[in-house]
């Protein structure tokens, strides 16, 4: 491997996001410089199945928070517009993820989401959403 590559791969490692599974993943990468083009494919392998689990953990925070968001609707708690961005975003991502892996427990979150973009489209009718002091 080129010190182009190793430099490349530190720096991709480092930007990615600050849990310590990457940058593993990029030192065992490196630390194995000369190995046959069948232990590279066991790398291969060990850097998709860490993909997979970070999208399952992404999906499974993102139906939690969507819980959670539901919860706060429900018991009169009123939130941002932002907020209510931030959440649709978080619906979106878990939807995609739960179209993309049929074997994912989904539909757990059915009723939270058609309650938020209920409540989302009669705070953009009324005006009403949550707003600091003027």
């Amino acid at each position: 491997m080129t010190d182009a590559i190793t430099i490349a791969l530190i720096s991709f490692g480092g930007a990615i996001i600050g849990s310590g599974g990457i940058t593993a993943v990029i030192n065992h990468i490196l630390s194995h410089k000369g190995k046959t083009a069948k232990q590279l494919d066991h790398i291969e392998e060990e850097i998709k199945a860490l993909d997979c689990k970070i999208d399952r953990n992404e999906a499974q925070h993102a139906r939690t928070q969507i819980l959670r968001f539901a919860d706060e609707i429900y018991l009169g708690q009123k939130h941002t517009k932002e907020h209510f961005d931030e959440i649709l975003g978080q619906i979106n991502i878990y939807n995609t993820y739960c179209s993309d892996h049929k074997d994912f427990e989904n539909q757990r979150t059915v009723q939270a989401q058609k309650r938020i973009t209920d409540v989302y489209e009669q705070c953009l009718e009324k005006h009403t959403f949550l707003e600091g002091e003027k």
